[in-house]
């Protein structure tokens, strides 16, 4: 377990994240213009939305933590 840990945390580490946050950026910008769009009212449009925040490993390591924090 120590083994994976260490690779997990070696891998989060140089992980790029670029593409993921770059598509929700355009998430955030485009998703209540769509949604507008179809169903015509800008009030119910923001209603329930949020933003998505950029990703970053620590989200990750939250998502998918190490081994040994199950010991």
């Amino acid at each position: 377990m120590a083994r994976f840990d260490r690779r997990w945390e070696e891998a989060l580490a140089i992980a790029d994240l670029s593409d993921v946050n770059r598509k929700r950026d355009g998430y955030n910008r485009n998703y209540l213009i769509e949604k507008e769009c179809a169903i015509s009212s800008p009030v119910l449009a923001k209603r329930g939305f949020l933003k998505l925040e950029p990703l970053s490993a620590k989200d990750l390591q939250s998502v998918y933590p190490m081994l040994n924090e199950f010991e």
